[in-house]
């Protein structure tokens, strides 16, 4: 199944606010007469279109939405765009520049010593 009970990122974020996919895995844990247990796997995807593909949810069940991965780096994409927007990382790279070009370790090698 991989992944956790949170779902990643996902889970953690309303992605849905930001225009984000949902979960697209549902997993059902049912307890059986036996006191074992089963899981019903349901693609959320199919789910939406077809009403039979749409298990009941008994009381005791416990149900476990999960993202898929090309739905968890979807969402960390538009959260990071959003976040960071386009004009962040330009920024972020010249701080780290002037950083590198005012060294003070670096200034005081000799003109010889200084490679890059």
């Amino acid at each position: 199944m991989g992944g956790g009970m949170g779902g990643g990122f996902g889970g953690g974020m309303n992605m849905q606010a930001m225009g984000g996919v949902p979960p697209g895995q549902l997993f059902i844990l049912r307890k059986t007469p036996c006191n074992e247990q089963i899981v019903i796997a349901v693609d959320m995807s199919r789910a939406y279109k077809d009403p039979r593909a749409r298990p009941l949810v008994q009381p005791g069940d416990m149900i476990i939405l999960q993202y898929r991965p090309i739905e968890e780096i979807f969402n960390f994409g538009i959260g990071t765009f959003f976040t960071y927007g386009i004009f962040q990382p330009a920024a972020e790279q010249q701080r780290l520049t002037a950083i590198v070009l005012s060294n003070p370790v670096r200034d005081r090698l000799p003109a010889c010593q200084i490679v890059g």
